[in-house]
């Protein structure tokens, strides 16, 4: 959904009008709204790809023993 540039004009003509304080504080606002809801988008696991690649896990080997243990305690297997 796009805002109008009518209504976007409207809206900053009225921050204009605000003392100089209450515009920063106007302006940080609506910066935080954006960064927030920038970092709620999903992430996709490829995002993550090389993350933790410096701590050279195997992760076969970790999965392996995921399921021993899940095995040991009884507990069903996914697969």
């Amino acid at each position: 959904m796009s805002v109008p540039k009518k209504k976007l004009n409207e809206l900053i003509d009225k921050i204009k009008l605000l003392d100089e304080n209450d515009a920063e504080k106007v302006v940080v606002i609506i910066e935080d709204f954006i960064k927030k809801k920038q970092s709620l988008k999903r992430k996709k696991p490829s995002d993550y790809i090389g993350a933790l690649k410096h701590l050279d896990v195997d992760v076969e080997k970790e999965c392996n023993k995921m399921r021993e243990e899940w095995e040991h305690r009884g507990w069903e297997s996914i697969s």
